[in-house]
């Protein structure tokens, strides 16, 4: 069987069952590899959580990208240190959401910052792969293009408290400015579909960003607008570019995300109707088996690694006993920021602690 790799899931762990289902779907769609991204908002267990259903999963080589907690209990440690524990718990790399434009606005400071400056030299001199995402579709900026519904969801940022996306971005580019040699994927292919001369001036700059093509509907209908271009800039980049999902347990259309970004590559410039996203038409960027090839298969190795690291259960156990105890120990916590880390998070952490405990 030839592998298939799948560089960007979610699961939520609020249900077992749930989680096996997509693992299980993704497998039947001839997915044979993938990686799970941690969040830094799910509980301060979530990334142990990962760990321990990547070691338990049998019908697809999962890897684990770990998440810095910097909220709440783990606060006190520092992010490098954070990092060396995932990583020897048998985390495969490490995703960041702080440049997401809401976790920005909390945070209050960027991946540039002197703060991650230890953290971002130990893991290039230590070569591991990271995921980066970097602000949101441009759209969100703009009032007149938002809907209630995403205005309720926090998908506006252009009320004058968010940094802008330019900003954002750059601060992302700082980052690879400083280290060269650090590997990035840059997630939702860096929100760049709009900008092919941008994007080719990132790929151009800095050889070790990669983008996924992880959707965003706006993606592909903004290839579509200058389909032969962005047909060659995938040529020119073919080993620079991972298929991604962003497959999660709680969307209904996980199947339908999958054939989208695979029909994208796949299908000529002609017309077609999206296979998700209640079906805008959009062209295909028509690319040889080669290309898909690398982009499904070949880059994503060379990135995260032919297989997945090994859990250290020891190690796991022992931080599942240190984080149950400081949880627990302080039974008056308040969490500061509500949406990184609210009650019921911290409860279902305690709970999911116990549980893995008493096996």
């Amino acid at each position: 069987m030839e592998r298939f790799a799948d560089s960007h899931i979610h699961l939520t762990l609020t249900s077992e069952e749930k989680s096996q289902f997509l693992l299980n779907q993704m497998a039947d769609l001839g997915v044979t590899d993938c990686t799970v991204h941690s969040l830094p908002y799910r509980g301060e267990a979530y990334n142990l959580r990962l760990l321990d259903l990547k070691n338990r999963y049998e019908k697809i080589h999962l890897r684990v990208f770990g998440a810095l907690h910097d909220f709440g209990q783990l606060e006190h440690i520092s992010p490098v240190e954070q990092a060396k524990t995932l990583l020897a718990l048998g985390c495969d790399g490490m995703k960041f959401m702080e440049e997401d434009p809401l976790m920005r606005k909390v945070k209050g400071f960027g991946l540039n910052n002197p703060y991650y400056a230890e953290l971002f030299a130990y893991l290039q001199a230590n070569d591991v792969p990271c995921t980066f995402h970097v602000a949101d579709p441009e759209t969100f900026w703009e009032e007149r293009e938002m809907s209630e519904e995403e205005k309720k969801r926090g998908w506006f940022y252009g009320d004058g408290t968010y940094p802008t996306k330019e900003a954002i971005m750059q601060e992302a580019l700082d980052v690879v400015e400083k280290y060269p040699k650090l590997r990035v994927t840059f997630a939702h292919f860096f929100f760049q579909s709009n900008h092919l001369e941008f994007a080719k001036e990132v790929m151009d700059t800095y050889p070790n960003v990669l983008f996924d093509l992880t959707p965003g509907w706006e993606m592909y209908i903004g290839f579509s607008k200058r389909i032969s271009d962005w047909h060659n800039f995938f040529m020119e980049y073919q080993h620079r570019i991972l298929f991604g999902t962003d497959s999660n347990n709680y969307k209904s259309d996980n199947d339908k995300l999958h054939l989208l970004v695979k029909t994208a590559l796949t299908h000529d410039e002609t017309e077609f109707p999206m296979p998700a996203f209640a079906h805008p038409i959009i062209k295909g960027l028509h690319l040889p088996e080669e290309a898909v090839r690398n982009i499904v298969w070949n880059n994503y190795a060379e990135f995260a690694g032919e297989m997945p690291k090994a859990v250290n259960t020891v190690l796991l156990r022992s931080e599942a006993e240190k984080m149950l105890a400081a949880l627990e120990g302080n039974p008056d916590y308040q969490p500061t920021v509500r949406w990184l880390k609210d009650d019921y998070k911290n409860r279902e952490s305690v709970a999911w602690l116990k549980g893995y405990l008493t096996k």
